[in-house]
């Protein structure tokens, strides 16, 4: 038989180990973490569940928004042909207001009939622009090349028209004929005199 002797002196003497109590202390152990972990899963299910039921307003609101920007856009756009087309509507009023007055205040028979006297045979008018009144060009063919020459020196000595240039005068192959224009003022005080 053996005898054991503890020589220890007691107070560093190792006490018996109490198993119960290290399971009573594992056991709370493991149910606090469990409780916090289960704290923090309900906390965060519940945050993503407020998160994403307080961003769907904000999707809402964010999709109402850009539909309004879109509409704003073209509202934008609208309202700027519509001032384009209001400054155009006007320029084109005022041209309108011109050209009336200008058929009103001028007489136009007595313009033709002189332009009809000054214009020599074999001479045929093609086209008449008002570039800016008393302003204006007329594009002509002649038969040959000196009536050109003879146009604008009746039209210089009849004193209805002033500033002549004679344009860029040219061929038709085709033809045979002279193409050339005149730039011209109409002289607005003989034109009053001549009445």
């Amino acid at each position: 038989m053996k005898i054991q002797m503890n020589v220890f002196p007691m107070h560093h003497r190792c006490e018996p180990i109490d198993y119960k109590a290290i399971f009573f202390m594992a056991v709370s152990v493991i149910a606090m973490i469990s409780i916090i972990a289960v704290i923090y899963v309900i906390s965060y299910f519940s945050y993503s569940a407020k998160k994403s039921s307080s961003e769907e307003p904000v999707q809402k609101e964010q999709a109402t928004l850009r539909r309004l920007e879109g509409e704003v856009q073209q509202k934008n756009v609208i309202k700027q042909k519509t001032v384009f087309d209001e400054k155009k509507k006007i320029e084109l009023n005022k041209e309108i207001r011109e050209f009336n007055k200008i058929k009103r205040d001028f007489h136009w028979g007595l313009f033709f009939q002189k332009l009809e006297e000054l214009t020599p045979d074999r001479i045929w008018v093609k086209n008449f622009v008002i570039s800016r009144f008393p302003s204006f060009y007329i594009s002509c063919e002649a038969s040959d090349i000196f009536k050109p020459i003879e146009f604008v020196k009746n039209l210089e000595m009849s004193y209805y028209f002033k500033n002549i240039f004679l344009g860029k005068a040219e061929e038709d192959k085709d033809s045979m004929a002279i193409r050339f224009t005149l730039e011209m003022e109409l002289n607005e005080k003989k034109f009053k005199e001549g009445i």
